[in-house]
């Protein structure tokens, strides 16, 4: 639902994307404490500490 917000910066919108992909994908790492680094740094996924588990496509 807030990803159908009017006006959410498209920095918030690839954030919650992606915390949504790693939630439901199964990502290593903590899901909730990468989205609120990449709050942070508006958008910037820290990707050296939740990725997708090695093998995935």
């Amino acid at each position: 639902m807030e990803l159908a917000k009017p006006g959410l910066p498209e920095w918030k919108r690839v954030c919650m994307e992606t915390y949504v992909k790693c939630q439901e994908e199964d990502w290593l790492g903590h899901c909730y404490d990468c989205f609120r680094y990449c709050e942070g740094q508006k958008g910037e996924w820290p990707r050296n500490k939740c990725r997708r588990q090695q093998g995935d496509t």
